[in-house]
């Protein structure tokens, strides 16, 4: 039986598969051990999550694609603007009745895959 082999080459696709079957779980628990609301929430974190860290990483390969004159003024008008989206669409999330322990278990689902990543790696590495 051969196991999963994470690589530089293969990192991030798996990464993102791993956040999206991270997230379809918690959501299907959520709802099924507390609420539909409460699973609802965990989506609607991890959706946030992801498409942060889709813009964010979008935001920087045209940066480094592209070598931009204009790099800093690009980046910070865009980090305010992603900011600021990631602001109002939480605030939205909230006032429409979300359980904010469910929003933050979505939100977390990046920081958690990255440390289900790491500690792969630890064990692959036997700590070496």
């Amino acid at each position: 039986m051969t196991g999963i082999r994470i690589t530089d080459d293969n990192l991030l696709p798996a990464l993102l598969k791993f956040s999206w079957l991270l997230l379809l779980t918690l959501t299907i628990a959520g709802s099924a051990l507390k609420s539909v609301t409460f699973g609802i929430s965990i989506l609607t974190g991890g959706i946030v999550a992801l498409g942060n860290n889709y813009w964010l990483r979008n935001i920087l390969q045209r940066i480094l694609i592209q070598q931009r004159q204009d790099a800093a003024s690009y980046v910070m008008l865009r980090f305010i603007l992603r900011y600021l989206l990631l602001a109002l669409l939480i605030l939205a999330a909230l006032k429409l009745g979300a359980d904010i322990i469910g929003l933050l278990l979505g939100l977390s689902v990046l920081v958690l895959t990255t440390t289900v990543f790491s500690l792969y790696t630890l064990v692959q590495s036997k700590g070496d």
